[in-house]
């Protein structure tokens, strides 16, 4: 056999270093000796193999060139290495593949919890920056400086930006959940000053107003009508500044809830404001401002006008037409007077409020209302008339038609009883 033939015989390149040919004739022989262990009926083919491979090793070492083929017994002619020398090298290589597999598993798993943690900061990333968005656009709604929790909670924002940047995902993490924190305190905060605010500007004012007429209409202390316009005014009334903020607070989303906890009864109260305000203001006025138009009805015939001065007019009976007044806290007033024909001044004054703050709602009290009619809210007064001659007095039935320019009724008082903030 030669060199060629030998090395083809052992699958290696012609030059092969003599550990390599050793490592592939054992490993060829192991295969060899394996299968006529297997397969006993074939073990003079396998012996056979062994020989030429053994031989094959022999010429590639240079130890058998160009020589025949030993005769050598199947013994000795297929070296075999022992198990027990096979044993450490197999438990070695069992033992680094272990290593590596582990070492692997490790790295693998500190891979995928580096990304996990790296994902969880970006998702508070995200749930903190719409809580910045949420806290910058309520103060932009109600015209707020920021605040202390709210500085604070920007400056947590920006550290923990910059430490995701820096790729520290875990602090970055913790960064952002002290941030989400500091915004919902800033929230939490509002929120209580807000609370305080209806407190001190709403129900501590309205304490001194609710027993008092008109919203009780049985009271013989009639409300401060300054104290009713700061409260009710839609320009600076505390109802509808305290209103602006809560209604933006409210409308603010933290994490799918709303940012506001509301007092007690506000949904209530607001809405009853709502009315007593289209009652009792102009659309701009601040103070007590109600335009309309009066027209008064003597039924039982005299020979006296009935007079009725109030909202800065003089409506006389016998006019067919509607007086316009306007009743403002300098024309609150209400008198329903009679007079004589040809006299020049009025000679009784059966009901008298000239000095009240309501005093149209005062005159209102001792009428009986009838109901809308035609767009007209109409009362029935009955009094006392002037006495004859024969110094005989017999009562007067009149009436009160009112015009309003708006949907609400000042004169009504259910429109003033109940309101409760």
């Amino acid at each position: 056999m030669d060199r060629d033939t030998a090395f083809k015989l052992l699958g290696l390149y012609v030059g092969a270093s003599p550990q390599h040919i050793e490592l592939k004739y054992q490993s060829a022989a192991e295969v060899l000796q394996s299968q006529l262990e297997s397969e006993p009926a074939r073990r003079p083919e396998f012996e056979a193999q062994l020989r030429q491979l053994s031989h094959a090793r022999d010429v590639a070492l240079g130890r058998g060139e160009n020589s025949s083929l030993p005769q050598q017994s199947a013994v000795t002619a297929a070296p075999h290495t022992p198990v027990w020398r096979r044993g450490p090298v197999v438990l070695l290589m069992l033992a680094l593949a272990l290593v590596v597999c582990v070492g692997g598993f490790f790295i693998a798993a500190r891979w995928l919890d580096q990304k996990q943690v790296a994902r969880e900061a970006a998702d508070k990333r995200e749930l903190v920056l719409t809580s910045q968005a949420a806290w910058d656009g309520y103060r932009a709604k109600v015209g707020g400086a920021q605040t202390p929790d709210g500085e604070r909670a920007e400056a947590a924002l920006k550290d923990a930006q910059e430490l995701e940047a820096q790729g520290d995902y875990t602090r970055a993490g913790e960064g952002y959940a002290a941030a989400l924190d500091l915004f919902q305190s800033a929230f939490a905060a509002e929120n209580a000053r807000l609370n305080a605010h209806w407190q001190n500007e709403v129900r501590e004012p309205w304490s001194r107003l609710q027993g008092c007429f008109p919203f009780d209409e049985d009271s013989e202390v009639e409300a401060d009508p300054a104290l009713v316009a700061a409260l009710f005014n839609p320009v600076s009334g505390a109802v509808w500044s305290r209103q602006r903020e809560f209604d933006a607070l409210a409308a603010t989303d933290l994490a799918g809830l709303s940012a506001a906890t509301l007092p007690e009864g506000y949904a209530q109260a607001r809405e009853h404001a709502g009315r007593i305000r289209e009652a009792l203001f102009g659309p701009d006025s601040e103070q007590v401002n109600v335009m309309f138009s009066i027209k008064l009805v003597e039924e039982t015939k005299s020979f006296a006008d009935l007079l009725l001065e109030t909202g800065g007019a003089t409506i006389n009976h016998r006019s067919p037409n509607f007086t316009s007044a306007t009743w403002t806290p300098t024309t609150a007033g209400a008198r329903l007077r009679l007079k004589k024909a040809l006299e020049k001044a009025p000679t009784a004054t059966p009901i008298d409020f000239g000095d009240s703050n309501w005093g149209m709602l005062q005159l209102l009290r001792h009428c009986t209302y009838i109901g809308l009619q035609e767009g007209e809210h109409v009362w029935e007064v009955e009094f006392d008339g002037l006495a004859d001659r024969r110094g005989k007095t017999r009562s007067i039935t009149g009436g009160i038609r009112i015009r309003l320019d708006r949907a609400e009724n000042p004169f009504d008082f259910a429109t003033y009883q109940g309101f409760k903030p």
